[in-house]
């Protein structure tokens, strides 16, 4: 399945508030876990802003409130 960046910004808009929405989206294959299944969330900070991340403000999208 298939999901654009557009697509997904609007799915959370109809089920979060505006300030839980994320300005940088990436997708991924996997998120990294530990033996316990549980996301490793250092190593995705870690990762920080790459040149693969979509950033709402740079592509003028506009989160309504």
């Amino acid at each position: 399945m298939d999901v654009s960046y557009e697509e997904l910004l609007k799915h959370c808009e109809e089920r979060m508030p505006y300030f839980m929405i994320p300005r940088y989206i990436r997708f991924v294959e996997s998120l990294p876990k530990t033996p316990t299944e549980r996301v490793q969330k250092h190593i995705l900070k870690e990762e920080c802003i790459t040149t693969d991340i979509w950033d709402i403000e740079k592509a003028g999208y506009r989160i309504k409130r």
